[in-house]
Order: structure tokens, then C-alpha cells, then sequence
């Protein structure tokens, strides 16, 4: 598909330097493919059965430790409060916000949420309030990290699922705001190793999930709508 012209909105991530792809002409095609099976039949399935693990087990994780240097955290960097804290570090941004390495554990909590803040019996101009994958991103759809903010930009061998649910209003959102059920969207970008897709990070929109959703003209149609 030829290079399009877009207004990059920030939202996603860059994998380490060390784990970048090279792509080629040929690559590309062969992995796009590859990575449309490995999300009918390994990403979808696990998001629906709620296997944490599953996503747990292909995070690129690094062991932070919070030193003077990272403490408080910076944009881009750990999220360090106490000098001495220890724990696995993994990126985590928000959509149109910052991106910090934060512990895997509370990362992967934003997508046990759509399941366990599911608001059963909702439903919008997206659909129900089910988990789902909603769209993939194959290149040139790609993701990634730009002085410390995300960006979309073209031309890069990354891969991205869109996944999104309607969860039940946070008490600390606004009722007359959010009468109802929210739709929260996250992007998990994915990046292709030996032993198969590994997770690089993850981007989420609560609030603003409808308009990341609702990209029109200006991003989404660079992604394909997920097809079982």
C-alpha cells in the first residue's frame, strides 16, 4: 500500500535498539502474514480466556533498579518514588500523554481490567462491551517511540493489535461526564524475534478511547479491521 499522508497523533512505542528488525521487501509480507495467525490464533484466544500469562511470557521486560539518577521519574524513563526500588520495568505510555517504564505487573493489570471491569450489557457505535481485538497494525501501519513521545509513523517493520472493551465508570470519572460505561482501547505493539512476537509495550486511552478509535481519515485506515 503506497505511503499516505497523516496527521501523527502520539500513541505508541519503539522496541530497544538492540531488538530492531531490518526489514526487507520480502520480510515484510511473510511476518505481516505470520503475525495475522499468531493474532487469530494466539493473541485473540488468550485475551478471551483471560490468560495474563500469555502476554506475560512475551514482554520484553528489563530490571530497573531506581538509583538518584531516576528518582523521581522522568518522562521516558523508570517510575521511580523511592531510591533502592527494585522491579521489572516494561513500557507503558498513555495515549496522547507520556510513555515511563513501569513494573510488568501493573502494565499487564490494563488488560486484565477488560475483563474484569467488563460493563456487562453495554454497547456503543463500537460495538458490545466484550473484549476484543478490533483492528491490527501491519506496515506501514507502525508504532513507535520519538523523543520520548510516540508517534505513528510509515515504513517500519513493527505490528500492532488494538484491543478495546466497555468497562464499568471509574469512581474517580466524572458522572456527568461518563454517565455510562467507558471504552477503553489499548495498542499493544509487537515486535518479531526468533522465538516468535514479543510484546515491547503497551499504550492505553480511557478517556479518550472513542477518538482513538474514531481515528477516520487521519490514521485508521492505515490498520485493518481484525477478521477472525
Amino acid at each position: 500500500m503506497p505511503a499516505q499522508s497523516v496527521t501523527p497523533p502520539p500513541t505508541a512505542t519503539q522496541p530497544p535498539p538492540s531488538l530492531e528488525p531490518t526489514p526487507t521487501a520480502t520480510t515484510v509480507p511473510k511476518l505481516a502474514a505470520t503475525f495475522r495467525d499468531f493474532v487469530r490464533d494466539d493473541v485473540a484466544p488468550a485475551l478471551a480466556a483471560g490468560d495474563i500469562a500469555f502476554f506475560e511470557q512475551r514482554a520484553i521486560a528489563e530490571h530497573i533498579v531506581c538509583v538518584p539518577e531516576n528518582t523521581p521519574s522522568l518522562p521516558g524513563g523508570p517510575s521511580c518514588q523511592t531510591v533502592g526500588d527494585e522491579f521489572d520495568g516494561f513500557l507503558l505510555g498513555v495515549y496522547r500523554g507520556e510513555l515511563f517504564v513501569e513494573p510488568l505487573e501493573e502494565s499487564l493489570d490494563w488488560i486484565h481490567r477488560l475483563e474484569t471491569e467488563e460493563a456487562v450489557g453495554a454497547s456503543d457505535n463500537f460495538g458490545d462491551a466484550m473484549r476484543q481485538v478490533y483492528a491490527i497494525g501491519v506496515p506501514p501501519a507502525s508504532w513507535v517511540i520519538e523523543d520520548g513521545h510516540s508517534n505513528l509513523i510509515e515504513d517500519r517493520q513493527y505490528y500492532a493489535t488494538a484491543l478495546t472493551a466497555l468497562i464499568d465508570r471509574p469512581e474517580d470519572f466524572s458522572p456527568s461526564r461518563f454517565p455510562d460505561a467507558i471504552r477503553v482501547v489499548l495498542i499493544l505493539n509487537w515486535i518479531p524475534a526468533e522465538e516468535g512476537f514479543r510484546l515491547a509495550s503497551i499504550v492505553s486511552a480511557d478517556v479518550t478511547g472513542d477518538d482513538l478509535l474514531g481515528f477516520g481519515a487521519d490514521t485508521w485506515p492505515l490498520w485493518e479491521p481484525y477478521r477472525p
